[in-house]
């Protein structure tokens, strides 16, 4: 991004999944009630969450809509002059 980051936190509707699955190969898979993630109707709706080595975080998800789906992907990226997260 060029200008400041906009309000409220980017992860925010990924805080509180009702289900969690580690697929065992670098990917969670989160279920969430399709309102978590600003979306209409009552199906749950399942994200892929992908944490990559550098700090990156990426989540893909599809639902259905009037007409047929979509499928929205979402990559954030750490600044490339922050610093390491280091485990205490």
């Amino acid at each position: 991004m060029d200008t400041g980051a906009p309000d409220g936190d980017p992860l925010d509707a990924l805080r509180h999944p009702t289900a969690v699955v580690d697929r065992g190969d670098g990917h969670l898979e989160a279920t969430y009630p399709a309102a978590a993630l600003g979306l209409t109707g009552s199906d749950t709706v399942t994200v892929v969450l992908t944490l990559a080595a550098d700090g990156a975080l990426e989540a893909i998800y599809s639902a259905k809509t009037a007409n047929g789906s979509a499928t929205s992907a979402t990559k954030l990226t750490p600044a490339p002059s922050q610093p390491p997260i280091v485990a205490p």
